[in-house]
């Protein structure tokens, strides 16, 4: 009788053995293999579609920062184009009818002389800060706002004879404000005055500020002719007070009878 050990022992039983060993090693290695390049193959896959969303964000953000870039480039040239008009055109119109004023009486007296003199130092003043303002928006001083205000219309009614009030609520804290709310709330009274001059007719101002509910109301009215708010366009200097307003994150409302004057709220964010 042939035992197992003798079977085992046999040369064709152990060429069997080792090729069936061989060929379960092939299978393990070759699975081992697939798994791998499997592996491998989906970490390829997952880098590009990684690289290509990558490159989609990459894409959107430059999109972005061209669409920023033109919108800032935009709103700063409509930040100059409204500092000219409010306020460089404002003082050359002031100029000009005074001057036409003089021409009209047949004189010109010192006083206009002197009148001329300051507006043109301060004309030139205010074109050296426009230009410096391009690369620092910084056009309101150390000097209080409610002073500059006043110094404003002071100048404006001693040469156009009209008479003025100005009214300002104790619990406003002028210094506290914001650089953009003092700029622009500045050039709205600037406009507003320049318009009351130009179109009104009016022999009397008031100006009202007032903190309620942690707003800054500016109440501007005059006793002027009035206007036909409803058929009346809008100029140019109507749209910057309330382009200005919308940029403080604040309303404007402005209200105008015939005969019956106008007045222009602003309500402004503290």
């Amino acid at each position: 009788m042939i035992s197992p050990t003798d079977i085992l022992k046999s040369p064709n039983n152990l060429e069997e053995t080792f090729l069936w060993s061989l060929i379960f090693l092939l299978f393990i290695l070759s699975f081992i293999f697939w798994k791998r390049s499997k592996a491998l193959s989906k970490r390829i896959r997952t880098f590009e579609e990684n690289q290509k969303k990558s490159d989609k964000e990459i894409y959107v953000l430059h999109q972005k920062k061209h669409q920023n870039t033109e919108i800032g480039k935009q709103q700063e040239k409509l930040r100059i184009s409204e500092e000219l008009h409010d306020g460089v055109v404002s003082k050359l119109y002031g100029i000009r009818m005074k001057l036409e004023f003089q021409q009209l009486q047949g004189t010109i007296p010192q006083i206009a002389d002197e009148f001329i003199v300051q507006e043109l130092q301060s004309l030139e003043k205010e074109i050296r800060s426009i230009t410096h303002s391009l690369n620092n928006y910084q056009i309101i001083s150390n000097t209080s706002l409610l002073q500059l205000i006043n110094d404003l219309v002071k100048r404006v009614a001693t040469y156009n004879h009209f008479k003025y009030d100005i009214k300002s609520d104790s619990y406003i804290d002028w210094e506290s404000l914001k650089e953009n709310v003092k700029i622009n709330c500045y050039r709205i009274i600037q406009e507003s005055i320049q318009n009351i001059m130009k179109h009104s007719k009016a022999t009397f101002v008031s100006l009202e500020f007032v903190n309620y509910r942690g707003c800054l109301n500016i109440l501007i009215k005059d006793n002027g002719i009035g206007f036909d708010i409803n058929n009346q366009k809008k100029g140019i200097g109507l749209e910057n007070i309330e382009s200005r307003t919308k940029r403080m994150g604040g309303v404007c409302a402005i209200n105008s009878n015939i005969n019956l004057g106008t007045s222009i709220h602003i309500e402004v964010p503290l």
